[in-house]
């Protein structure tokens, strides 16, 4: 018999209690609290008074800006709730909320809610009409836009609950973000969820009659968060504003990985590292998955496999390769290991309610759980964090399992504690991985205090994006999970987790060649990019399928590494406004609606257009060309495209669509075998005529300095003008210098144009179909006009 549902109402009363208000009725309590400018947090009770409020989510307190002032002002049957950038009217009969941005139109609401209890439930339903799009929810299968579909937030191991693995519906997987935005010509709000039950996400009654969707969260108290926007960019600030940004990575992370489960000894690692280098492959890391374990036991070495492991991370040092290993949370239940010695006499691990420690079976066999929501427990794990890293030199760490996964031994994973037995699974499960990753964050930040800590984790939940980088689980080699990957990953970085990628070529299945090599072209563009197989497969390396397939992998990987300060950029925009490095269409072009359930292309930041080829034994493709001029990559400086419409492009199996916009700056290097060998002096920045503009950001790449004002920044910006274009640049600001003396820029489709430098003739040479242009660096304010027989924009 299904459970009946039931409304909030009737309403009571109304009490303002100076930084919120209650309203009160007879089935539970609704608190409004403006939260920052143009944000509101909303928490609904079952009781009469609402539990404490504590986060895992948000940034620290004292990093929040004040809440905002607010003022209520009566109405019939209605109060007005009026704070900065945001208007929450309640109305009493029937008891709801609508939402409305300060200075809407009468009628302009963002949405109406209404608040029920069904069972364990507290629901919140919210309006959404025609033409609304929703998008987010971070780590979900299916298209852009989630509207038409339930989702739950529970932390899975796919493959432990589905044999068969994931398919193009599977929900949940490994990671919860429960925030969506809601776009539309009109503009973009958004939502977040700060409830870690298995909460759930209606979007199916979106397109019943009613246009309505349903959050519902089996909790005492369901909270959220609207924030108002008006725009895409804006949602997504406001939501990291609350959550947090990830900070500046080093550079080498965003290089090339190459990883195998099944490296099972020093021999192969070297032997791959001999590889890399002698193809003259681009890569910057070699991953270490579980063969490198004693018995799987955490932070421990086969010492007959990998007999010196520090002697060997000196030697993929001394080839411009970082290690990184993986580290799960199952710690052996062994007597004569010390790490479970030690965890067990701390009383570190979770429990049953009756006190016996909970086992799982993991990798090790009988495992324990460290208990990671204890303050005491993340501090023992950082400081084992520390000794690992400082005995193997390794570069970074990578968490897995960590959902947890794990089959039950003891009894029900679901009915143990956590947090010294304060804390029921069900609310800790979501946020496991989270404070798994801060621990070890932690433990990294603490053995080298300078550097830019790297870790990558498979679970997590919303605020991960501070710690840590993600990638999509156990992907398979098959094109509709290459295909899937580009909407999941346009998603997690609308989540606010730009640091994300997915294992090219497919983790758990025998690759082929065509899917190899359409992969690492997508892969190039990823914004973590690793090639990773599962123990038993056929191999995944890119020159496992002879010379063609390699060339082709090698000439992807070398754009990547040409675009590395463009984007490095992008990654310092990502750490100051939380924006995405893969961007879907809607963010630069939010009216166009030919944009807003675009799954098969994305913008990698604003200038370039990448289109994959995602089916077998396609060589052309539509693509989708936004408003303004679009130049292909492949073409050299043929004639721009012009958008908004469709193209068909050619795509052989060596060349994906790529395009630039007309108006791009994009600074790039010459290509190096690894980040560190970089001819960083040999910066080129590339423009192509239109409207720009760049802040152009370089530091040292690894460490803290530009905390403390080690780091140049010098805006451009490149316009239109009388008979030609015009670059003007600032003053640099900041003390680092990388000790280039020269300006390098690199003019496409300008003709036979001529240059004046500050008003001065200045000499211009042709290479190829380009005109360089280069003039001393004196980290000035100084100009450059093109002209002659140009190609150029106006407006």
């Amino acid at each position: 018999m299904p459970i009946t549902e039931r409304p909030f109402e009737p309403f009571q009363k109304m009490t303002d209690e100076q930084d919120r208000v209650l309203i009160h009725s007879q089935r539970g309590v609704i608190e409004i609290m403006p939260a920052a400018p143009g944000v509101v947090r909303v928490r609904a009770g079952r009781r009469k008074q609402l539990p404490a409020y504590h986060s895992l989510a948000l940034v620290e307190p004292q990093a929040l800006a004040p809440a905002p002032a607010y003022r209520l002002e009566p109405g019939e049957k209605c109060v007005r709730l009026r704070q900065d950038g945001l208007v929450v009217q309640v109305e009493f009969e029937p008891l709801r909320l609508t939402v409305e941005r300060a200075g809407a139109a009468a009628g302009e609401s963002l949405t109406e809610i209404a608040f029920g209890l069904r069972g364990e439930f507290i629901t919140a339903r919210a309006t959404i009409r025609p033409g609304e799009h929703v998008y987010g929810l971070g780590e979900k299968t299916g298209w852009l836009d989630k509207r038409g579909r339930r989702y739950r937030m529970c932390n899975t191991d796919v493959f432990l609950v589905n044999r068969e693995g994931i398919g193009i519906a599977t929900d949940p997987l490994y990671a919860s973000f429960p925030f969506f935005v809601v776009h539309s010509q009109a503009g973009s709000y958004g939502v977040f969820v700060d409830n870690t039950e298995y909460t759930t996400f209606d979007f199916k009654r979106a397109g019943e009659p009613s246009g309505s969707y349903e959050i519902a969260a089996p909790a005492r108290a369901l909270v959220f968060y609207v924030l108002a926007g008006p725009s895409l960019p804006e949602v997504v600030r406001q939501y990291t504003e609350l959550t947090g940004r990830m900070p500046l990575p080093a550079l080498w992370t965003l290089g090339y990985h190459q990883c195998r489960w099944g490296y099972k000894s020093a021999d192969d690692f070297r032997a791959v590292a001999r590889e890399l280098r002698a193809r003259q492959l681009p890569a910057d890391a070699l991953w270490f998955d579980i063969d490198y374990m004693d018995g799987y036991r955490v932070f421990t070495w086969n010492r007959r496999r990998f007999p010196q492991p520090a002697g060997l991370t000196e030697d993929l040092k001394a080839l411009g390769l970082k290690g990184v290993t993986i580290v799960d949370p199952g710690l052996k239940v062994d007597r004569d290991y010390s790490l479970y010695r030690e965890g067990r006499r701390g009383g570190h691990f979770i429990r049953h309610p009756d006190g016996k420690e909970y086992n799982g079976n993991v990798w090790p066999g009988r495992s324990a759980l460290p208990d990671f929501h204890r303050a005491e427990t993340r501090e023992w794990w950082a400081g084992h964090v520390r000794r690992w890293m400082d005995e193997t030199g390794l570069g970074g760490l990578w968490t897995d399992m960590n959902e947890p996964a794990v089959t039950d031994l003891g009894g029900p994973i679901e009915n143990v504690l956590h947090d010294g037995g304060r804390l029921p699974h069900p609310q800790a499960r979501n946020t496991y991985a989270l404070q798994m990753a801060r621990a070890t964050f932690a433990g990294l930040r603490a053995q080298a205090p300078d550097s830019r800590p790297f870790l990558l984790t498979r679970a997590a939940f919303s605020g991960a994006q501070t710690v840590t980088a993600l990638w999509c689980g156990d992907n398979s080699p098959l094109w509709e999970h290459l295909a899937g990957s580009l909407p999941m990953l346009m998603s997690l970085g609308l989540s606010g987790m730009p640091f994300v990628g997915a294992d090219i070529g497919g983790f758990a299945g025998d690759t082929h060649a065509e899917l190899l090599a359409r992969w690492f072209q997508a892969g190039a563009f990823y914004p973590f990019c690793r090639n990773h197989a599962e123990i038993g497969t056929n191999a995944h390396e890119p020159w496992a399928f002879g010379p063609e397939i390699e060339a082709i992998c090698r000439r992807y990987l070398e754009l990547r590494y040409r675009l590395l300060p463009y984007t490095y950029n992008l990654f310092r925009e990502a750490s100051l406004t939380g924006a995405p490095i893969m961007r879907p269409l809607a963010w630069h072009y939010p009216t166009d609606e030919a944009t807003f359930n675009l799954s098969d292309q994305f913008l990698f930041g604003r200038d370039l257009l990448v289109a994959p080829v995602m089916a077998p034994g396609v060589t052309a493709r539509a693509v989708y060309l936004p408003r303004g001029e679009w130049y292909r990559w492949e073409a050299g400086d043929g004639q721009p495209l012009s958008g908004p419409g469709h193209v068909l492009a050619e795509a052989p199996l060596a060349e994906m669509p790529l395009y630039v916009r007309g108006g791009a700056i994009l600074p790039m290097w010459p290509v190096a075998a690894h980040t560190g060998a970089v001819a960083r002096d040999e910066l080129s920045i590339h423009l192509w005529p239109g409207r720009g503009e760049l802040d152009y950001y370089d530091d040292d790449g690894i460490s803290q300095a530009y905390t403390r004002g080690e780091y140049r920044l010098t805006p451009f910006r490149w316009r239109p003008a009388a008979g030609g274009q015009t670059l003007v640049w600032e003053p640099s600001t900041g003390a680092y210098r990388d000790g280039r003396a020269r300006w390098r820029f690199v003019l496409h489709g300008l003709g036979q144009a001529k240059a004046r430098y500050d008003d001065k003739p200045v000499r211009a040479r042709r290479e190829a179909d380009t005109l360089v242009v280069e003039v001393p660096d004196d980290g000035g304010k100084h100009q450059i006009f093109v002209n002659g027989n140009t190609r150029f924009l106006h407006g």
